[in-house]
């Protein structure tokens, strides 16, 4: 499977972490997880061979499907810059707005 990276977008500390955690047993491949830029919206990007991936991840985090989107073409997702390594070398990009509270999930 592709590499998966949880993206913290809520400010929620540890909600990315936890996300991550929620994944590992479903045997995705899952880099630590990483600061986004705050904001309301949660998403899924995904490169075009991995939307099974991300499908999947999507049901596991119960993230709504709609919010599935392939990758910018060109590359330029506004992440921290201390997040940009991960973010450029993962299949799928996870991000945690403040809309989805995965504690207790």
């Amino acid at each position: 499977g592709g590499k998966c990276v949880v993206l913290e977008g809520s400010g929620v500390w540890g909600a990315a972490g936890e996300g991550t955690n929620l994944l590992q047993p479903h045997g995705y491949t899952t880099l630590s997880p990483a600061n986004g830029n705050k904001d309301e919206k949660s998403w899924v990007y995904y490169k075009p061979e991995f939307s099974s991936d991300a499908k999947g991840i999507t049901d596991i985090l119960k993230i709504m499907p709609d919010l599935l989107t392939s990758f910018p073409t060109n590359g330029g997702l506004s992440v921290p810059d201390g997040s940009l390594d991960r973010v450029s070398s993962a299949d799928v990009i996870v991000f945690l707005g403040s809309d989805k509270e995965i504690y207790g999930s």
